[in-house]
């Protein structure tokens, strides 16, 4: 504590040095899980229970002992080590807490170059600690300690995710460090990530400043919603033979694996409509060879290719599922059932799973406007190929069309309901789908000419 004079008045500002912040609730916990346990040994007998009360009344003393000065050694790497081999149940909701905050005292002493009468430089009181109110961020710990400024210091921080391995490379530095464990509430939820910013500022602009930094110092800030794919049965696997020539769909094949690489739900369903897309052409092709008998191309031919691909993307892709000459996807039969059934199964299994909520997938029936569709409930009546082409290709435009005037699915809004949907509605069955296309060679995606023949020479 020292007085310092500005302008005749005389200010007390208080320097708190890591003996006093850290010691000081560590105490209070251990004497919280220690009441709690003499209160349910008077109410009943337990020797184990017993053993642990005699524990932690001896690290008690020695954690006093340092509290009040009577040494200057550190001894929270001996309460750390001795509390990771004794247990205790949800009964003791502070024994949980103790453990914690044992932890991060570890981290903030790190390897024994700070000295507990240090003190710190760094003024708490300019700091608030909150709960983070945006989307949990898929890091446990991030600090930027501004060195020009000390005040525009800034940081996340997770209990669940606290390690001391992760704590390398985070930012965070032992005075920072002690200042989130001074001012955080011990009686809070420790479940929930906070963050710890000057008190003078908003906390949403805070939030925003964090995410900002983050994104300088090379970390994700959204978490990525995953998409399951599963293995294909056997059913296809056995249909593939060496002798036919899969090398025309080199590009779909590095696209196929592509989507197994990606983890994230909206990568694999880009992919996959790229997939789908590159059909929109390679049919017109194949229907052109077809209809040739691999006779060198007219001039004729190659505007029959032209009218073909021409049309807008959204009129080319319903074709692949409404017109048998491009396909018909929507009534293709695979392995005996026809892929509409797959997806309209798929659409009753959504119903009925507790968790999925109709009324978010209306926000995305409402922004893409699909003519006879205003809710997931006209989904399983007036579903038909067109309709499903064009939500299909809605959904592409709403990821990839990042305006402010559009609806735009990111990680970042992309909820339960609306990835189960797009999951289990469109992934997973088109997956399928190309899947089987690849599987025969009889399909409209198969060239069965040696080449293309332009010219003869």
């Amino acid at each position: 504590m020292i007085l310092i004079l500005r302008g005749g008045v005389c200010i007390l500002v208080v320097r708190m040095n890591y003996r006093e912040i850290i010691y000081s609730k560590i105490c209070e916990l251990l004497a919280s899980v220690i009441e709690q346990l003499e209160t349910n040994l008077d109410e009943e007998e337990n020797d184990e229970l017993n053993e642990v009360l005699e524990n932690l009344v001896g690290l008690e003393d020695v954690t006093l002992e340092v509290y009040v000065g009577g040494t200057e050694s550190s001894c929270i790497h001996v309460v750390k080590n001795q509390i990771g081999d004794l247990s205790l149940d949800e009964n003791f909701p502070n024994w949980k807490k103790l453990k914690d905050y044992v932890l991060l005292a570890h981290c903030i002493e790190g390897d024994g170059s700070v000295l507990l009468d240090d003190e710190l430089s760094v003024n708490p009181d300019d700091f608030l600690v909150e709960e983070y109110s945006g989307k949990e961020l898929p890091f446990g710990l991030f600090a930027h300690v501004n060195e020009t400024e000390c005040k525009q210091s800034i940081g996340y921080f997770s209990f669940p995710k606290l390690s001391e391995d992760e704590l390398d490379g985070s930012g965070y530095n032992s005075q920072f460090l002690a200042v989130l464990f001074y001012l955080l509430n011990w009686s809070s939820d420790l479940t929930k990530p906070v963050i710890i910013y000057r008190k003078d500022a908003g906390k949403k602009s805070s939030e925003a400043a964090l995410r900002l930094l983050a994104t300088f110092d090379g970390k994700v800030i959204h978490p990525e919603v995953s998409g399951e794919l599963p293995g294909l049965p056997m059913v296809y696997r056995n249909r593939v033979s060496a002798i036919n020539k899969y090398n025309q769909f080199d590009e779909i094949l590095i696209i196929l694996s592509e989507i197994n690489s990606s983890k994230g739900l909206l990568k694999k369903f880009l992919s996959l409509y790229h997939v789908i897309e590159s059909f929109m052409f390679k049919v017109p092709i194949v229907n052109l060879g077809d209809n040739n008998d691999s006779n060198i191309f007219s001039i004729r031919d190659f505007r029959r290719l032209y009218d073909a691909t021409k049309e807008r993307e959204s009129d080319a892709m319903a074709k692949l599922f409404t017109s048998d000459e491009m396909g018909g996807f929507w009534n293709r039969q695979l392995d005996g059932v026809a892929f509409h059934r797959i997806v309209l199964t798929s659409l009753a299994d959504l119903s009925s799973d507790g968790d999925f909520k109709s009324d978010d997938v209306n926000v995305l029936i409402k922004h893409i406007r699909v003519k006879g569709v205003e809710t997931f409930s006209d989904l399983s009546g007036q579903l038909n190929g067109k309709k499903y082409s064009e939500i299909f290709y809605a959904i592409r435009n709403a990821i990839v069309h990042n305006k402010e005037t559009e609806f735009h699915i990111s990680h970042h809004n992309l909820i339960y309901s609306l990835a189960i949907f797009i999951e289990k509605i469109f992934l997973q069955p088109i997956r399928l789908l190309v899947s089987d296309l690849l599987c025969d060679s009889g399909s409209k995606i198969w060239y069965q000419g040696p080449n293309l023949h332009l010219y003869e020479a």
